[in-house]
């Protein structure tokens, strides 16, 4: 049986891997928005780092609803199967 995720997430998971692939370490950001417009966002890469040979990166995701605004700081891998979260 196939869990399916909210439309949100997908937007998210999607702009996150996007900002993993293509953004330069620093200022550079990509935002991002639900399609009912209740959540955005954005997102942009802290730093580059290695672990066990593999390319990480530190991604900001800054997230703002109606009544609440998140900050998190997450770090990915590289494999060969993609970004992986990084848990140190």
């Amino acid at each position: 049986m196939q869990i399916s995720r909210p439309k949100k997430i997908d937007t998210l998971l999607d702009t996150a891997h996007r900002a993993l692939d293509t953004l330069t370490a620093g200022n550079s950001k990509l935002t991002w928005q639900s399609e009912d417009g209740k959540i955005n966002g954005t997102l942009h890469i802290l730093e580059d780092f290695f672990r066990n040979d593999q390319h990480c990166r530190q991604l900001h995701l800054a997230s703002v609803t109606v009544s609440q605004t998140s900050s998190r700081i997450y770090g990915f891998c590289k494999s060969d199967d993609g970004w992986q979260l990084d848990a140190r």
